[in-house]
């Protein structure tokens, strides 16, 4: 039996509201995003690669190894435009869906 959270949780995911997405950690955890947080990151990350692609080698000469830089902050930022909405309640499809993905806005990482 699913709980009321559960029913409504998958409902939101085959709405393409949310996105659930089983966590590696070898038990049965999973995170949830919301879908436009979520295609926002997957931009950004694409924007991301594509501006590495382009830069001549020698412009990462600046940085050490083992130093995390941008890729890092986008990952962990992933969802903080309003990834805890996700988390904290399911709300309805109307609050949470937002534009289609081909109208949202890029993802801004917080500074």
């Amino acid at each position: 039996d699913r709980t009321q959270l559960d029913r409504e949780l998958h409902a939101l995911s085959r709405q393409n509201t949310v996105r659930m997405f089983k966590l590696n950690t070898g038990v049965d955890e999973h995170g949830i995003m919301l879908t436009q947080d979520y295609t926002g990151a997957v931009q950004h990350a694409a924007a991301m690669a594509v501006r590495r692609q382009q830069q001549p080698q020698d412009s990462s000469a600046g940085s050490e190894p083992g130093q995390q830089g941008e890729g890092h902050d986008a990952a962990v930022h992933a969802g903080a435009r309003g990834g805890s909405a996700g988390i904290q309640g399911t709300g309805t499809a109307s609050e949470t869906s937002g534009a289609a993905p081909s109208q949202q806005q890029p993802y801004q990482a917080a500074a």
